[in-house]
């Protein structure tokens, strides 16, 4: 038999794609976008052009190995677990590491091609002097190695689960374990007189070859060395788990979520009350485990943000901190809302359950309306708590600060808990357009972030940077405020109004060819 025959094949038919040669352009493309803006934005101090723009483009690339790789391969095993066609592979002669393998190069390409494309981009910064051959090599190898070592953890991730939503979050658990949590412990060890040198201590952490590539420090090998360790373990665990995994377990003796969710009574009574308000509602809404874990969350992560600054000695009157921990949260119950309102249209139109939905009474806009009222059960009240306590705490420090930019700080707080329902509610209904367009629920989540969240702040960004170069002694503090909001608030009415229009328009015709291309469904008339 050929030696790795799945990623033979997978290879193959990833040279035929045309779509990857629109990437590599697309990557290249916004590499040297990124570089002009940043060039044209260090206009009035030239000799800081090269190291800024190249210090942007490396932090860049390696958000982007973090984003792209988990996404890659979080759910490749785990669908074929879904749709029962991993036990068939083991029964031919394959072994764990053929399909384990396999299953990364297929899935790795695009992510690599992307990459790959952006590192020409990081020798332009070395033309325009203050960066050296030295630390674009780096740059580049860390980058590549980073991005294999969250290939290999989102493939430990989809190994271990079976579902895409539980995939996706043991793969992003574990790489904030690494990324963040042991730097984070390294951290208070040193600030608590436990570790003398730190720098000798964030070499196990992956991260630290970040800050190595730029610097050139003697840790910088053996931090490659440690991430290239990690990264082949947990390739390694995949092998070996993948053959083993792959078969039904008993729900009833070992779901444990069944057993928290009450007695039977109380399972009859949440089904006929959800029934009788939608019965998609019930479809969508009945697992209250989901709606118990958000607050679960929330609860971990303040706690966690509260532990960590009395540890590391965090004045609690500086502003920063709980502006941090509120785009924390923000962002959390965002990314949330974009996988789950994706979620579950995505798993019935691939398994033909909303075909044979709208072969009864049911219509389309009921069918929406019930994942939106399930959205709404699970998140308006987190929230809304989370739009209050921000509230709450730009109203005190307001009242109790003898800053001249209280009353800035204020509308900071204002305008993240307004954009806060907004980009909420944008997400909720692209998701659920673009979930049922892409047929991939963690894909269509990260279109949807990239969409609400990503091109707003670009063009905010854009907008600032023409308005320092045209007018730099004007006053922008309100202005830049104000800009931001406005943007913000009409980018999502722009999305909620379109993806709407195309749910609505398309979604019959979509449901009907869940086996073609988006663009092979023609809208019903």
């Amino acid at each position: 038999m050929t030696f790795l025959p799945i990623v033979e094949r997978e290879l193959k038919t990833a040279a035929r794609c045309p779509g990857l040669y629109w990437l590599r352009f697309a990557s290249a493309l916004l590499a040297a976008g990124l570089c002009a803006w940043v060039i044209a934005a260090s206009s009035d101090t030239p000799r800081l052009a090269g190291p800024t723009s190249f210090h942007a483009l490396a932090i860049l690339a390696f958000l982007y190995t973090g984003i792209m790789g988990v996404q890659a391969t979080c759910d490749c095993l785990a669908e074929e677990k879904r749709e029962g066609t991993l036990g068939l592979l083991f029964l031919t002669d394959l072994k764990g590491y053929d399909v384990t393998l396999g299953k990364l190069a297929a899935n790795s390409v695009a992510s690599v091609y992307g990459l790959v494309a952006v590192i020409p981009a990081l020798a332009i910064p070395l033309l325009l002097g203050g960066v050296n051959s030295g630390e674009v090599w780096r740059v580049t190898v860390v980058a590549l190695n980073l991005l294999f070592f969250f290939l290999c953890i989102g493939l430990l991730a989809s190994a271990l689960c079976r579902h895409e939503q539980w995939a996706l979050a043991v793969a992003v658990m574990i790489a904030l374990a690494f990324t963040i949590g042991a730097p984070l412990v390294v951290h208070i060890l040193r600030v608590k007189g436990f570790v003398s040198d730190e720098d000798q201590w964030m070499m196990l952490t992956p991260v630290s070859a970040c800050v190595t590539a730029f610097r050139g420090r003697p840790y910088f090998w053996p931090t490659f060395a440690l991430t290239q360790f990690y990264a082949w373990s947990f390739l390694g665990l995949a092998c070996f788990i993948t053959p083993r995994s792959w078969q039904e377990r008993d729900a009833e003796a070992g779901n444990w979520r069944t057993r928290l969710a009450g007695s039977l009574e109380k399972k009859v009574r949440l089904r006929r009350e959800l029934l009788a308000i939608n019965p998609y509602l019930w479809r969508c809404g009945r697992d209250e485990f989901q709606r118990a874990l958000v607050w679960i969350v929330l609860a971990l992560c303040v706690a966690g943000s509260l532990a960590a600054a009395k540890v590391t000695g965090i004045d609690s009157g500086d502003v920063g901190a709980p502006i941090a921990l509120g785009f924390l949260l923000s962002f959390l119950l965002k990314g949330w809302i974009a996988l789950a309102a994706a979620r579950v249209l995505t798993e019935d139109r691939r398994s033909g359950a909303l075909e044979l939905l709208l072969s009864t009474p049911l219509t389309e806009e009921a069918i929406i309306q019930g994942q939106r009222l399930a959205l709404w059960r699970q998140f308006a009240f987190p929230i809304g708590a989370t739009a209050g306590m921000q509230l709450l705490v730009g109203w005190v420090f307001n009242f109790h600060s003898f800053s001249p930019d209280r009353a800035k700080i204020m509308a900071l707080y204002l305008i993240l808990a307004v954009m806060l329902v907004l980009d909420a509610l944008a997400l909720s209904w692209w998701s659920m357009w673009a979930g049922f367009a892409l047929r991939k629920a963690n894909r269509a989540a990260l279109v949807s972030l990239a969409l609400v969240l990503g091109a707003p702040t670009a063009i905010f960004v854009l907008g600032c940077t023409a308005y320092s170069i045209f007018a730099p002694q004007a006053e922008s503090g309100w202005a830049t405020l104000w800009w931001w909001g406005g943007l913000g608030a009409a980018a999502d009415l722009l999305l909620i109004n379109r993806a709407r229009v195309n749910l609505l328009r398309q979604f019959r015709g979509l449901a009907q060819n869940r086996h073609a291309r988006p663009a092979q469904a023609a809208p019903t008339p």
